[in-house]
């Protein structure tokens, strides 16, 4: 048993070192107080203010604001996640200023200081206070958790800083914390702790009505079944002692641990806080006891949580191949929001790291000067400089975990620019880069995480033999990205009941009616697509052409057509119609008719017209056609498409039309002249006339197209690029089961679920050896994220998601990577029959003999209230719980959902004692389980908080289970809920190596 009491608290960033000199003066600039310039608004404004720590408690870093309130205008020292001499923002003169950056779950405070010296000694101070701050708080916590809560909670309610809580702010601070109490009930309660009459509570009485209110009365029947003196008509604080062998024998009947006398004698004394000499404990451990109190709080603690605590280090045998792991991965990892309009930032690669990330991927395009730039090509989001992506990942990479980073690149640049990446790559990582061996060929596995730790690792372009054969690079058919392997532009799909277009052989006919240009887009029915079309259809009650995602058609045209009857073959499918405005912006292109008419709804403009994001796309009107037949008309796109929210979803539709013009562009390629665009025209590929189509014509065609696509493209490869890449992009194939280790392909969760679905088998027996990547579907423009366990299910290496999304595929992310020392390693084993050395031919997704069994009852809760609880105090949250299982699809059918009762006006300690909930698993150790708490409201009942655990690491007895946010999916501090757990191991398959 690891004695928690003497245990330290790590922080989890990077702290700047300093001489030990300066120690006495950064003391001093945070107690007596430094004048600084705090940034405002992306440094657009800065006022001047003293920064502080508060004299009575040095956890608050303190600043007065003139229009706010001073507990408005504080950090609390525990809260901080991060501190950086870097701002993601321009300022000028950015580099000879002296910035300090404090990074907390959801505020950032950015000071400038006059000089460097003030800056190095204001940091100094403060990473001083906030090792003291996070190891009194762990102690602190520990020794009585009610006290604890109770000091944070009455320093946030003493508004005025008097030291005081009068009867109104009791009752404030209780309404925010979510517990229904009536007037005579409380002005009893704040008569019976003011023990000096005089109408003001302090602090210590305040931790008395805390501790009343707050009191685990669902816990005593446990504590009275085993503390042989406890005697219910005496007060709990002087009688009732449980000794030291009553406590050993309850972990062992109920928490199933069995601990040491002397482990147990130790956290005793801590407990008490009693300093008692080694040579003389034995005569005095029947002495040391605890109340009920301090028996409440070792059961409600973090190191009593449902998480096994040996799961929360890195234990895991790390000396196997890298293939034989999951790794923890992100997808678009530079995005701080959704695909289209979002914000590309360095930030978003610290958060990923903070995470335990151990896989990011940069998308890398053409800059100006030289210079590479990081982002989602072809759409709004911002750009960041490469270089600076590579300057934060040099820094926070091995911040939390010292095993290998993998870079994931998807490199558009031109041969030039990708020499410069390399030249980046060499100069800011140097040593740390892995490169492969001169005896790769020897290499029937790829390196182990102990073996590579702190090593970075090139994912990118090429072959593996070009790297050793020095052999001057021109052309190479080893091509990878997301965009060429996976879901393809090409491929109908069905995701989220959705329905991803087929681009190929699209046709367009353009008429005037009615003196309007109408353009009609419209393709060839192939009968598999037909059938998978229309039987999606019919289940949404829509025909063929009423897909949300495939109608944009002006509702005045509709109209137009339906009186002129505009005709096109019958064997076609009318895709868009699309009217065109003769606006200015047409005229000014007359003479270009041909480009008039294939106009894009996404001009690809100049580095000049991009930058400066110009009313490309306000010329056009679109309406969208709903399934039931209504219309919703978009309207006409405004100038500043970055208005995020209600652009969001004009983008997401336009984003089609784009995709959609790329692929019937009259033959003519738009090239950068002066900053203008210049047209040249190209060879036709598609026959634009529909009327003039035969099903000979397009046969042709076809066989054309698929001759075409047998002859891979050649793309030029840089050279000094190659030659530091250890991980080689290839097309997938199933059948090349003697593929070297140092491929890896990459593949959408579309196409990976159809192969998980034909031969579950094949996959896991390949990816013993061979790496995969699977990445979010083209159409999730939101930034969703899929369920990553579906990969799991067939050991897929790399399950990348988006970070920057706080989903439930998130938090089943989080959870699968907390099995293996959470953002301490970043990599987990997969299962035994998994690993590259097994014969073992289970198979997940066949498994159904149940092997484990798992009871949960649900006791109680503390601290149950909504993200948003300080602006809203009036309705007092009604909680319950969801239970759930996560897994194969024969364990989570075969286990159906789990409510608990609704617990009426208490968010602050509900009690459920639920009826015991069963879950039988065939496949536990791929499996989770899920506690959800919601509040009960009219209409749509809103998240509380949420937890996963996978069902391997769960322990059983009277176990905390921590509770998540919705917003971030940060541990929100002091709330949880208490379950009493059994597990039945039925039949023990395998054991982890």
């Amino acid at each position: 048993m690891i004695n928690f009491m003497t245990k330290t608290q790590d922080v989890n960033f990077k702290l700047e070192k300093f001489d030990d000199s300066i120690l006495l003066d950064s003391i001093n600039r945070l107690v007596y107080g430094t004048k600084a310039e705090k940034l405002f608004k992306q440094g657009q404004k800065k006022h001047s203010r003293i920064f502080f720590l508060l004299d009575d408690d040095y956890r608050f870093l303190q600043w007065i604001s003139p229009q706010k309130n001073y507990t408005k205008s504080r950090i609390y020292l525990n809260d901080i996640k991060d501190i950086s001499r870097e701002i993601h923002y321009k300022v000028k003169n950015k580099n000879d200023q002296h910035f300090l950056r404090i990074q907390t779950h959801n505020y950032e405070l950015v000071i400038q200081f006059f000089n460097e010296k003030e800056r190095d000694q204001f940091q100094c101070g403060l990473q001083h206070f906030l090792i003291k701050a996070q190891h009194h708080e762990f102690l602190e916590k520990r020794q009585d958790q009610v006290k604890h809560l109770a000091n944070i909670l009455f320093i946030s309610a003493d508004k005025d800083g008097n030291k005081q809580l009068d009867l109104e702010e009791v009752k404030k601070l209780l309404q925010e914390l979510h517990v229904s109490v009536n007037k005579k009930y409380l002005k009893q309660l704040f008569q019976t702790y003011d023990y000096n009459q005089n109408n003001q509570i302090d602090q210590g009485e305040f931790i008395n009505i805390i501790r009343d209110i707050s009191k685990k009365d669902e816990l005593l029947t446990i504590f009275k079944q085993y503390c042989q003196s406890y005697n219910q008509q005496v007060s709990l604080d002087q009688e009732g002692l449980m000794t030291i062998e009553e406590y050993q024998l309850f972990l062992q009947e109920q928490q199933k641990q069995n601990v040491p006398i002397h482990e147990l004698l130790e956290l005793f004394r801590n407990i008490n806080n009693v300093q008692i000499n080694v040579i003389e404990s034995a005569k005095t451990s029947k002495d040391l006891k605890i109340s009920f109190y301090q028996f409440s709080n070792l059961i409600f603690t973090q190191e009593n949580s449902v998480l096994d605590i040996k799961h929360q280090e890195v234990h895991q045998n790390m000396n196997l191949p890298l293939s034989d792991y999951f790794i923890n991965s992100s997808h678009n990892t530079y995005l701080m929001a959704n695909q289209l309009t979002g914000d590309s930032s360095c930030q978003a690669y610290i958060n990923a790291f903070l995470r335990g990330c151990r896989c990011v991927e940069l998308d890398c395009w053409d800059g100006e000067n030289n210079e590479p730039l990081v982002y989602h090509g072809h759409t709004l989001t911002s750009r960041i400089l490469f270089k600076d992506v590579l300057q934060t990942i040099e820094k926070y990479a091995f911040m939390t975990s010292p095993f290998p980073v993998i870079l994931s690149f998807e490199n558009h640049c031109s041969v030039e620019q990708s020499k410069k990446i390399a030249y980046y790559l060499k100069t800011i990582f140097k040593d740390k880069l892995f490169t492969v061996p001169k005896d790769y060929e020897k290499n029937i596995y790829f390196k182990s995480p102990n073996e590579l730790k702190g090593k970075i690792i090139v994912k990118s372009k090429g072959k593996v033999e070009q790297v050793i054969s020095q052999q001057e690079i021109h052309e190479c058919h080893s091509s990878e990205s997301d965009e060429e392997e996976g879901q393809s532009k090409t491929d109908i799909q069905l995701i989220d009941n959705q329905i991803i277009p087929d681009y190929s052989e699209i046709h367009q006919k353009t008429q005037k009616t009615q003196g309007k240009k109408v353009t009609i887009f419209m393709q060839k029915n192939k009968e598999e697509q037909t059938q998978i079309l229309h039987e999606k259809m019919s289940r949404q009650g829509m025909s063929p052409c009423q897909s949300r995602e495939q109608s944009f058609i002006n509702n005045d045209h509709q109209k137009t057509n339906q009186n002129n009857h505009m005709k096109h073959p019958s064997n076609f499918q009318v895709l868009w119609e699309k009217q065109e405005r003769n606006d200015d912006y047409h005229n000014v292109h007359k003479d270009e008719d041909n480009y008039s008419e294939s106009s894009n709804i996404i001009l690809r403009a100049s580095k000049e017209q991009f930058t400066q994001r110009p009313n490309l796309i306000s010329k056009h009107t679109y309406q969208v056609q709903k399934t039931n037949g209504d219309t919703q008309s978009i309207g006409e796109i405004p100038a500043n498409v970055e208005q995020k929210g209600e652009s969001l979803e004009k983008l997401i539709n336009l984003s089609q039309l784009e995709i959609f013009n790329e692929k019937i562009k009259n033959g003519f390629a738009q090239k950068e002249n002066n900053g203008e665009i210049a047209q040249q025209p190209q060879k036709k590929i598609l026959n634009t006339n529909p009327d003039q189509i035969s099903d000979t014509n397009i046969k042709e065609q076809s066989d054309k197209k698929n001759k075409k696509s047998k002859k891979q493209k050649p793309s030029k490869i840089c050279k000094e690029l190659l030659e530091i890449t250890s991980m080689f992009g290839c097309k997938m194939d199933l059948k090349d089961v003697n593929r070297q280790c140092w491929y890896i392909s990459s593949i959408s969760e579309v196409k990976y679920l159809k192969l998980i679905k034909k031969c579950p088998g094949v996959l896991i027996q390949m990816f013993k050896k061979s790496f995969i990547r699977l990445y979010p579907g083209g159409m999730r423009v939101d930034s969703s994220n899929y369920d990553p366990i579906k990969g799991f299910l067939s050991g897929a290496q790399i399950v990348a998601l988006n970070f920057q999304t706080p989903d439930l595929p998130m938090v089943f992310n989080l959870s699968k990577f907390q099995e293996n020392g959470g953002i301490h390693s970043g990599y987990v084993l997969k299962p035994n029959y998994m690993l590259h050395h097994s014969k073992k031919d289970y198979i997940p997704t066949l498994m159904t003999k149940t092997v484990k069994v798992v009871r949960i009852q649900i006791i109680s809760g503390q601290q149950l209230r909504p993200e948003d609880y300080e602006q809203d105090t009036f309705d007092v949250v009604d909680p319950y719980v969801q239970v759930f299982v996560k897994g194969t699809d024969f364990d989570e059918n075969n286990n159906k959902p789990c409510v608990t009762d609704v617990v009426y006006d208490n968010g602050f300690h509900p009690i459920w004692n639920s009826h015991v909930f069963e879950f039988r698993f065939a496949c536990p150790e791929l499996a989770m389980i899920v506690f959800r708490v919601m509040d009960s409201d009219v209409g749509i009942d809103t998240q509380l908080g949420i937890y996963a655990i996978s069902v391997d690491c769960m322990r059983p007895g009277y176990r905390m289970i921590p509770l998540r946010s919705k917003s971030n999916l940060e541990l929100i501090d002091h709330s949880f809920i208490l379950a009493k757990i059994e597990i039945e191991e039925i039949i023990q398959r395998y054991t982890i190596q």
